[in-house]
C-alpha cells in the first residue's frame, strides 16, 4: 500500500482514506487501516471523526462489520471514542436503516455503546428517532429493552437534554405531528434531502424557513451551505448564495465546530469554484480565515490535493496580499507546514510543483519537526513510483538547486 513511515504520514494517510471513503473504495479503506498504526480508529475529519465514524455515516455497512471484526479484543475499549459533536459510532450507524448489522456488531464489542449520549444528551435510540429510521430504530429498541431489564434506567433513552422525548423528533420526522419543535423536522427534511441530492426540495424549504440556507443541519454546526458545498453541489450553493439578501452577507462567516467557513468546504473539491467565487464576492473575509488547524481554504484545497480550485484561490489570494494582506496567513497552518508539505505529505505531486512554481521559497522552510519538504519527500516512496517519479523529481530538485 505505500503506507510510508513518516512521523507526519498522517496527511497523507488522512487523504488517501477520507477519499476512499468519500468514493466507496471499501477495499481500500480496509487495507489501508491494516498497515496504520491506529487502524479504522484513525482520524480523517476535522471533527474528530474516525475511519468507523465516516464509514458508519455513509452508509459502509459491509467495511464497518469487517473492520469490526478485524479487530483483537485489547482494542474493544477504542470503539467508545466520540467525536467533536459527542457522537459514537453507534450515533452515525443510527443515522441510517442499512447498519443494522454494523450497530450490532459495535454493541457485542462494546456494549457501553448504548447508553452512551452525545452533546445534546441523545442516545443512539433517541438520534434514530430524531432522524426517523424505523429499521434501526426497532433493532435498537430491543437492545435497550435488553439493557433495561439488567438495570440501565430507561429514561436515559427516552429524554434528551432539553426534555423533549423521542415521540417529539420522531412524530415530527415521520410527518405525523406539526409542534412547536419543528426545528428538528425541518432538520430532517434538509439533512435528507442534502443526502439525497434533491437540491430543489432544498431550496424550497430554505425559502420558506427563518434561517434559510444559515439552518443548522448537524451536530457539528454545519449549515444548509456548509453540507451543500462539502457535498459538492454547486449550482445549489450558487442558487443559495444568489438569493440572499445583501443584510444577510454578514452570516456567511459562521464556522462550525472544527472552525471551517462554507469556503473550506468548497475547497475540498474542484466542482464548486463557481460557487466558491460567489461566496467571496459576498464575504472576502472567507479568504482570510483559519479553520482550528490555522488552515486558509487555499491552505485546505492543498491539504486534498485539489489542483483546479487551488488555481482559483491562488489568483484571489495574490489580489488581496496586493492590497495588504499578509501572504504568510495563507501559505503556513498552526504546526508550521506549509501548503508545499501537505501537498507532498497527500502524494499530490502535480500540485507540488505548482507551488514551488509559484512560491519558490517554501521549499527551504521547515515544518515543526523540522523537516524541508525535500526531507519529506526522501522518505516518501510513492514520489519514486515509476510513472510519477521522472519528470516530477526532476522538475522539483531543478527548482531546489535554484533557491537553495
Amino acid at each position: 500500500m505505500n503506507v510510508i513511515a513518516s512521523r507526519d504520514g498522517d496527511d497523507r494517510t488522512t487523504a488517501e482514506l477520507y477519499e476512499a471513503l468519500s468514493k466507496g473504495e471499501d477495499m481500500k479503506v480496509f487495507e489501508i487501516c491494516r498497515y496504520i498504526s491506529n487502524g479504522p480508529f484513525h482520524i480523517v475529519t476535522i471533527h474528530n471523526d474516525t475511519v468507523l465514524h465516516m464509514a458508519s455515516f455513509n452508509k459502509r455497512n459491509n467495511l464497518v462489520v469487517a473492520l469490526l471484526r478485524s479487530l483483537p479484543e485489547s482494542h474493544f475499549d477504542k470503539l467508545t471514542w466520540v467525536n467533536s459533536g459527542g457522537s459514537t459510532i453507534l450515533h452515525e450507524a443510527s443515522e441510517n436503516n442499512g447498519t443494522v448489522e454494523a450497530a450490532r456488531e459495535m454493541l457485542l464489542r462494546a456494549p457501553s455503546l448504548l447508553t452512551m449520549t452525545n452533546k445534546r444528551g441523545e442516545t443512539a435510540l433517541f438520534h434514530a428517532a430524531r432522524y426517523g429510521k424505523t429499521k434501526i430504530f426497532r433493532f435498537l429498541c430491543e437492545e435497550v429493552e435488553r439493557a433495561v431489564r439488567k438495570g440501565a434506567d430507561l429514561m436515559t433513552f427516552l429524554f434528551r437534554n432539553d426534555k423533549a422525548t423521542i415521540l417529539h423528533p420522531f412524530s415530527i420526522t415521520m410527518n405525523v405531528i406539526a409542534s412547536r419543535d419543528g426545528d428538528d423536522r425541518t432538520t430532517a427534511e434538509l439533512y435528507e434531502a442534502l443526502s439525497k441530492g434533491e437540491d430543489m426540495k432544498v431550496f424550497e424549504i430554505c425559502r420558506y424557513i427563518s434561517n434559510g440556507p444559515f439552518h443548522i443541519v448537524t451536530i457539528h454546526n454545519d449549515t444548509v451551505l456548509h453540507m451543500a458545498s462539502f457535498n459538492k453541489r454547486n449550482n445549489l450553493v450558487v442558487a443559495l448564495l444568489r438569493s440572499l439578501p445583501e443584510s444577510h452577507f454578514d452570516k456567511l462567516t459562521w464556522v462550525n465546530s472544527g472552525g471551517s467557513t462554507i469556503l473550506h468546504e468548497a475547497s475540498e473539491n474542484n466542482g464548486t469554484v463557481e460557487a466558491a467565487r460567489e461566496m467571496l464576492l459576498r464575504a472576502p473575509s472567507l479568504l482570510t480565515m483559519t479553520n482550528k488547524r490555522g488552515e486558509t481554504a487555499l491552505f485546505h484545497a492543498a491539504r486534498y490535493g485539489k489542483t483546479k480550485i487551488f488555481r482559483f484561490l491562488c489568483e484571489e489570494v495574490e489580489r488581496a496580499v496586493r492590497k495588504g494582506a499578509d501572504l504568510m496567513t495563507f501559505l503556513f497552518r498552526n504546526d508550521k507546514a506549509t501548503i508545499l508539505h501537505v501537498a507532498i505529505l497527500s502524494q499530490n505531486f502535480d500540485l507540488a510543483i505548482l507551488i514551488t512554481d509559484k512560491y519558490p521559497r517554501l521549499i527551504a522552510e521547515t515544518d515543526g519537526n523540522g523537516m524541508t519538504s525535500l526531507q519529506l519527500l526522501a522518505v516518501n516512496p510513492s514520489a519514486f513510483d515509476e510513472g510519477v517519479g521522472n519528470n516530477f523529481l526532476k522538475r522539483f530538485i531543478y527548482n531546489c538547486k535554484n533557491i537553495l
